[in-house]
Protein backbone atom coordinates (compact mmCIF):
# COMPACT_ATOMS: atom_id res chain seq x y z
CA UNK A 1 0.00 0.00 0.00
CA UNK A 2 2.84 2.42 1.05
CA UNK A 3 4.57 1.69 -1.95
CA UNK A 4 1.74 2.48 -4.20
CA UNK A 5 1.08 5.83 -2.42
CA UNK A 6 5.05 6.42 -3.20
CA UNK A 7 4.46 5.99 -6.93
CA UNK A 8 1.20 8.42 -7.28
CA UNK A 9 3.29 10.60 -5.11
CA UNK A 10 6.10 10.78 -7.58
CA UNK A 11 3.48 10.85 -10.58
CA UNK A 12 2.17 14.30 -8.75
CA UNK A 13 5.07 15.87 -8.51
CA UNK A 14 6.31 15.08 -12.10
CA UNK A 15 2.93 16.36 -13.46
CA UNK A 16 3.20 19.60 -11.55
CA UNK A 17 7.13 20.08 -12.59
CA UNK A 18 5.54 19.79 -16.02
CA UNK A 19 3.03 22.44 -15.72
CA UNK A 20 5.26 24.46 -14.48
CA UNK A 21 7.65 24.28 -17.22
CA UNK A 22 5.23 24.73 -19.84
CA UNK A 23 3.91 27.65 -17.80
CA UNK A 24 7.38 29.32 -18.12
CA UNK A 25 8.10 28.64 -21.98
CA UNK A 26 4.99 30.30 -22.18
CA UNK A 27 6.29 33.45 -20.12
CA UNK A 28 9.09 33.34 -22.32
CA UNK A 29 7.43 33.58 -25.77
CA UNK A 30 5.14 36.28 -24.54
CA UNK A 31 8.53 38.56 -24.07
CA UNK A 32 10.16 37.08 -27.79
CA UNK A 33 7.13 38.20 -29.38
CA UNK A 34 7.17 41.65 -27.61
CA UNK A 35 10.73 42.47 -28.26
CA UNK A 36 10.01 41.61 -32.01
CA UNK A 37 8.31 44.31 -32.28
CA UNK A 38 11.24 46.17 -32.44
CA UNK A 39 12.53 45.27 -35.46
CA UNK A 40 12.26 47.65 -38.04
CA UNK A 41 12.60 45.38 -40.43
CA UNK A 42 9.75 42.75 -39.79
CA UNK A 43 7.44 45.09 -37.86
CA UNK A 44 5.00 45.65 -40.71
CA UNK A 45 4.77 41.89 -42.22
CA UNK A 46 4.00 40.93 -38.21
CA UNK A 47 0.76 39.06 -38.13
CA UNK A 48 1.67 37.10 -35.00
CA UNK A 49 -2.08 36.49 -32.57
CA UNK A 50 -1.92 39.35 -29.96
CA UNK A 51 -0.35 38.40 -26.65
CA UNK A 52 -1.42 38.35 -23.68
CA UNK A 53 -0.77 40.90 -20.78
CA UNK A 54 0.18 40.05 -17.24
CA UNK A 55 -1.51 42.12 -14.68
CA UNK A 56 2.08 43.53 -13.34
CA UNK A 57 2.13 47.34 -14.22
CA UNK A 58 5.34 49.82 -13.49
CA UNK A 59 4.50 53.52 -11.51
CA UNK A 60 3.22 55.33 -15.62
CA UNK A 61 0.75 51.96 -15.63
CA UNK A 62 2.72 50.31 -18.45
CA UNK A 63 2.78 46.74 -18.10
CA UNK A 64 6.09 44.66 -16.84
CA UNK A 65 4.78 42.09 -19.28
CA UNK A 66 2.43 43.27 -21.61
CA UNK A 67 0.53 43.10 -24.35
CA UNK A 68 1.13 44.01 -27.70
CA UNK A 69 -1.30 43.90 -30.69
CA UNK A 70 -1.25 44.72 -34.54
CA UNK A 71 -4.28 46.76 -34.13
CA UNK A 72 -4.14 50.46 -35.18
CA UNK A 73 -3.80 52.91 -32.48
CA UNK A 74 -7.03 54.30 -30.90
CA UNK A 75 -6.00 55.04 -27.16
CA UNK A 76 -4.94 58.66 -26.45
CA UNK A 77 -1.25 59.41 -26.73
CA UNK A 78 1.42 61.07 -25.25
CA UNK A 79 5.22 62.42 -26.06
CA UNK A 80 7.83 64.45 -24.39
CA UNK A 81 10.00 66.86 -25.93
CA UNK A 82 12.51 67.91 -23.78
CA UNK A 83 12.21 71.54 -22.51
CA UNK A 84 9.34 71.88 -25.46
CA UNK A 85 6.57 70.65 -23.11
CA UNK A 86 4.47 67.14 -23.08
CA UNK A 87 1.61 66.75 -25.17
CA UNK A 88 -1.67 65.02 -25.98
CA UNK A 89 -2.74 63.42 -29.46
CA UNK A 90 -5.81 61.28 -30.93
CA UNK A 91 -4.39 58.95 -33.00
CA UNK A 92 -7.30 59.10 -35.65
CA UNK A 93 -5.89 62.48 -36.27
CA UNK A 94 -2.84 61.18 -37.72
CA UNK A 95 -1.79 60.68 -41.06
CA UNK A 96 1.76 59.34 -42.18
CA UNK A 97 4.02 60.78 -44.32
CA UNK A 98 5.74 56.96 -45.03
CA UNK A 99 2.70 55.55 -47.10
CA UNK A 100 5.81 53.43 -48.66
CA UNK A 101 5.99 51.47 -45.47
CA UNK A 102 2.51 52.04 -43.12
CA UNK A 103 -0.80 50.78 -44.14
CA UNK A 104 -3.73 52.96 -43.72
CA UNK A 105 -4.28 53.83 -39.91
CA UNK A 106 -0.77 53.52 -38.69
CA UNK A 107 2.05 55.94 -38.35
CA UNK A 108 5.27 56.47 -36.94
CA UNK A 109 6.98 58.40 -34.22
CA UNK A 110 7.90 61.04 -36.82
CA UNK A 111 4.15 61.40 -37.77
CA UNK A 112 3.41 62.44 -34.07
CA UNK A 113 5.80 65.70 -34.31
CA UNK A 114 4.86 66.44 -37.73
CA UNK A 115 0.76 66.22 -36.87
CA UNK A 116 2.27 68.86 -33.38
CA UNK A 117 3.63 70.66 -36.14
CA UNK A 118 0.84 71.20 -38.74
CA UNK A 119 -1.30 71.95 -35.68
CA UNK A 120 1.06 74.82 -33.97
CA UNK A 121 1.67 73.41 -31.25
CA UNK A 122 5.43 73.27 -31.76
CA UNK A 123 7.58 74.34 -34.30
CA UNK A 124 9.38 72.14 -36.20
CA UNK A 125 11.19 72.33 -39.34
CA UNK A 126 12.87 69.28 -41.35
CA UNK A 127 13.99 67.74 -44.14
CA UNK A 128 14.09 64.34 -45.91
CA UNK A 129 17.20 62.85 -46.87
CA UNK A 130 17.49 59.94 -49.94
CA UNK A 131 21.22 59.27 -48.80
CA UNK A 132 19.57 57.77 -45.25
CA UNK A 133 15.87 57.24 -46.50
CA UNK A 134 14.70 59.10 -43.53
CA UNK A 135 12.90 61.97 -42.19
CA UNK A 136 15.79 64.54 -40.55
CA UNK A 137 14.66 66.79 -37.50
CA UNK A 138 16.81 70.18 -38.56
CA UNK A 139 14.87 71.82 -35.23
CA UNK A 140 12.26 72.01 -33.05
CA UNK A 141 11.38 75.61 -31.13
CA UNK A 142 14.67 76.70 -32.21
CA UNK A 143 16.85 73.62 -30.55
CA UNK A 144 18.59 71.02 -33.17
CA UNK A 145 20.17 67.59 -32.45
CA UNK A 146 16.89 65.45 -31.60
CA UNK A 147 16.49 62.00 -31.06
CA UNK A 148 13.72 59.22 -29.35
CA UNK A 149 13.98 56.86 -26.38
CA UNK A 150 10.73 54.79 -26.98
CA UNK A 151 9.70 51.82 -26.07
CA UNK A 152 6.06 49.74 -26.55
CA UNK A 153 3.80 48.90 -23.95
CA UNK A 154 5.30 45.98 -21.70
CA UNK A 155 9.18 47.31 -22.98
CA UNK A 156 11.83 48.97 -22.08
CA UNK A 157 14.11 51.67 -22.99
CA UNK A 158 17.39 50.43 -24.96
CA UNK A 159 19.91 51.93 -26.94
CA UNK A 160 18.94 51.68 -30.94
CA UNK A 161 19.30 53.40 -34.39
CA UNK A 162 15.96 52.85 -35.31
CA UNK A 163 14.87 55.37 -37.68
CA UNK A 164 12.28 57.96 -36.34
CA UNK A 165 9.77 58.02 -39.59
CA UNK A 166 10.22 54.16 -39.29
CA UNK A 167 9.34 53.83 -35.75
CA UNK A 168 5.65 52.26 -35.65
CA UNK A 169 3.43 54.06 -32.93
CA UNK A 170 1.03 51.92 -30.68
CA UNK A 171 -1.12 52.37 -27.95
CA UNK A 172 0.25 52.64 -24.34
CA UNK A 173 3.89 53.55 -26.28
CA UNK A 174 6.84 55.50 -23.90
CA UNK A 175 8.09 58.37 -26.25
CA UNK A 176 10.38 60.66 -24.96
CA UNK A 177 12.36 63.29 -27.40
CA UNK A 178 15.22 65.03 -25.89
CA UNK A 179 18.11 66.93 -27.42
CA UNK A 180 21.64 65.26 -27.38
CA UNK A 181 24.96 65.77 -28.49
CA UNK A 182 25.91 66.05 -32.11
CA UNK A 183 28.34 63.84 -32.37
CA UNK A 184 26.38 61.13 -31.50
CA UNK A 185 23.80 61.62 -34.22
CA UNK A 186 26.36 61.99 -36.91
CA UNK A 187 27.02 58.64 -35.82
CA UNK A 188 23.82 57.41 -36.53
CA UNK A 189 23.23 58.97 -39.99
CA UNK A 190 26.70 57.05 -40.79
CA UNK A 191 24.57 54.08 -39.49
CA UNK A 192 22.05 55.13 -42.20
CA UNK A 193 23.90 55.84 -45.10
CA UNK A 194 26.14 52.47 -44.84
CA UNK A 195 22.71 50.90 -44.65
CA UNK A 196 20.95 52.66 -47.56
CA UNK A 197 24.16 52.12 -49.76
CA UNK A 198 24.65 48.18 -48.92
CA UNK A 199 21.21 47.92 -49.92
CA UNK A 200 21.06 49.77 -52.81
CA UNK A 201 24.66 48.03 -53.98
CA UNK A 202 22.28 44.66 -53.12
CA UNK A 203 19.27 45.43 -55.39
CA UNK A 204 17.70 46.69 -52.09
CA UNK A 205 18.90 43.33 -49.89
CA UNK A 206 19.59 44.49 -46.62
CA UNK A 207 22.90 41.95 -46.60
CA UNK A 208 25.45 42.15 -44.23
CA UNK A 209 27.85 39.53 -45.97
Amino acid sequence: MNKIIKTLIIILIVLAFSYLTVACKGTTLQSEEGEQVMDEENYKDNNSEEIQSQPLEDARGNKIVGMVSNTAPELEGHIMIGNVGDFEFTPGNIKTLRDDIFNEGFFSIFDILVYLDDEGRIDMEYHFDDSMNTYIIDSIDDMKNWWHIAYYDGGWPERNVFRLDHYPYKDKMYISISEVEGSLLEDIYKVYREETTRKENNGGENNNT
